[in-house]
């Protein structure tokens, strides 16, 4: 069974900090900041995916990367 992947907690600034990005005009940078965003509203990776279109295995890849910042 495959485990769910969750972006961490946000601390406020980083919060805004997406928000900002996720208004970018960099289309990649927006779409990455708003699936973390989505994470942490409890969106799982299929869900953000079909949001975002973007593959599940890429918003998993952007959680974790951003998970260990």
């Amino acid at each position: 069974m495959f485990q769910p992947v969750f972006v961490r907690s946000l601390m406020p600034n980083e919060r805004e900090g997406l928000a900002l990005s996720a208004r970018s005009i960099n289309r990649e940078e927006a779409a990455r900041a708003q699936l973390i965003l989505l994470s942490a509203e409890g969106k799982t990776a299929a869900e953000i995916s079909q949001q975002v279109g973007s593959h599940p295995s890429n918003v998993k890849k952007w959680i974790r990367r951003f998970n260990e910042l």
